[in-house]
């Protein structure tokens, strides 16, 4: 959601238009149209500023002709994960845990269109040696993404694991890995979007 103050204006962007129709769509924005204008006026902080404003509900659209997100069409995604991280890296004390890190979206298209090459790959007596993708030291150590770097390792300084996955170009997912509990959590904000099934490949 795009909120023009000048412009008086919403813009929604959804990238499967199909999961909301427009009637359902103008429910859901009729509160953003009709409150922020209101907030404008109720919180100016004088009658100059006031009188700029009016009370009328803004306006919205939806563009329709947004393609379906893509594994290559990822900057929107990977911004959204950039202000996350300086916003952490700013005041790591607002989050949740001040032992955690957010990837882009390459972290988990490298390691899943690698992962066959992983499982093919020979261990050694000790069970290592396989092959990782490139990059994934990297990720391990807190050396990228670049921007705000954490420099910190995986397991020493970091539990939390954030990342965006993309589903078959059409979904996003983001993946929440603990690695003290050994466990990764999926959060799907459309599950109808992909079978259990599918989410375990």
């Amino acid at each position: 959601m795009w909120i023009s103050i000048p412009k008086r204006h919403i813009v929604t962007w959804d990238s499967i238009c199909s999961s909301i129709s427009p009637e359902e769509l103008d429910v859901v924005m009729e509160p953003f149209l009709c409150m922020v204008p209101y907030l404008l006026v109720e919180c100016a902080s004088s009658d100059e500023q006031r009188a700029q404003y009016s009370l009328e509900p803004f306006t919205y659209e939806r563009p329709t002709n947004i393609p379906p997100a893509r594994a290559g069409d990822c900057g929107h995604i990977d911004a959204w994960i950039n202000v996350l991280r300086e916003r952490y890296d700013a005041n790591p004390q607002h989050f949740r845990s001040e032992r955690m890190c957010f990837l882009d979206h390459l972290f988990a298209q490298l390691w899943r269109f690698n992962y066959k090459d992983f499982k093919d790959s020979e261990p050694d007596q000790d069970g290592l040696g396989r092959r990782l993708p490139g990059g994934a030291w990297n990720y391990y150590a807190g050396t990228i993404p670049s921007f705000c770097q954490s420099n910190k390792v995986w397991g020493t300084d970091i539990d939390d694991v954030y990342a965006p996955v993309n589903y078959n170009d059409t979904h996003w997912i983001a993946m929440w890995i603990s690695i003290p509990k050994r466990h990764i959590v999926a959060r799907d904000s459309i599950c109808s979007s992909i079978s259990p099934e599918e989410l375990d490949v």
